[in-house]
């Protein structure tokens, strides 16, 4: 267990096997760097975080280097990025799903805990560079003004039973934003998986690959905007079981797709290089 004051230091940890690092506090402040290094040739190592005490707050910059093959970062508490830089070689995962971690004989065991995730993940004014697949899960997920390069792709789970997540669960009427996305920058495929709560991109933003979203709530792509498009390089496929389904003020270069079983679908302002599917099925 690790306990560690940060006063603009920069902290390496250098690993030569898959490692289980379980602090009670991580917090990174504002000029301050903590790297995660792979050593004596060691590659595709997984190292996974816990965090037992207050959320987790970084305002610096976080790294792992090539022979990381996946950083896992879990912190029940909470986490907020705002201006922090992120870089991996691999994959990375932030969760604030309480996880049992082992290290057996050098293998990496993950269990998530039988506990409900109640606390979210913020991101702002941040730079995410990650050279695998990028993981964030959680029962709410904001990201504002951010921008995100994400060789494998980035998802974002909020739905129960997935990537360890055990999210509380909410009635029909007591639906809360689980996915805000405002003016965010994504240089890869953004895929989002959510229960029954709301999926709001907000004031534009861009997505250089497809935007896929997968809901038994509402979708709101870009429906509150000041002007700004909601530009998508890739296809836009959207099923959901919500009261609403919008995409509006968005360029899309190739297929729109969206189907809603629980409400309508709207679509308004929007130039498709392709073709577009509208469709609502005979339940709504």
């Amino acid at each position: 267990r690790f306990q560690r004051i940060l006063a603009l230091w920069t902290i390496v940890f250098n690993v030569n096997g898959n490692s289980h690092v379980n602090w009670d506090t991580l917090n990174v402040g504002k000029g301050e760097t903590l790297n995660f290094n792979a050593v004596n040739g060691a590659n595709n190592l997984t190292i996974v975080n816990t965090v037992n005490k207050g959320m987790t707050q970084v305002y610096g910059a976080i790294n792992s280097n090539e022979g990381v093959g996946k950083l896992i970062i879990s912190n029940p508490n909470g986490m907020l990025y705002d201006g922090a830089k992120f870089s991996t070689a691999g994959d990375l995962m932030l969760t604030t799903q309480a996880l049992d971690v082992k290290v057996v004989e050098g293998k990496v065991e993950i269990k998530g805990l039988a506990k409900e995730a109640v606390n979210g993940i913020t991101i702002k004014n941040s730079d995410f560079s990650v050279g695998g697949e990028f993981n964030i899960t959680a029962p709410s997920i904001e990201a504002v003004k951010t921008a995100v390069k994400a060789t494998k792709g980035l998802k974002l789970v909020t739905a129960d039973g997935q990537n360890y997540l055990v999210a509380p669960t909410t009635s029909n009427d007591n639906r809360h934003i689980a996915v805000r996305m405002e003016t965010v920058s994504v240089n890869g495929n953004v895929y989002v998986l959510n229960g029954k709560d709301i999926v709001n991109f907000v004031n534009g933003g861009t997505v250089e690959g497809n935007l896929t979203v997968e809901s038994d709530g509402n979708v709101a792509l870009n429906y509150t905007n000041k002007g700004e498009k909601l530009n998508v390089t890739g296809d836009v496929n959207v099923n959901n079981d919500g009261r609403i389904s919008y995409l509006k003020n968005a360029k899309v270069d190739g297929n729109v797709n969206m189907s809603n079983s629980g409400g309508f679908v709207e679509v308004g302002n929007i130039e498709v290089g392709k073709d577009v599917n509208l469709k609502t099925t005979v339940k709504s």
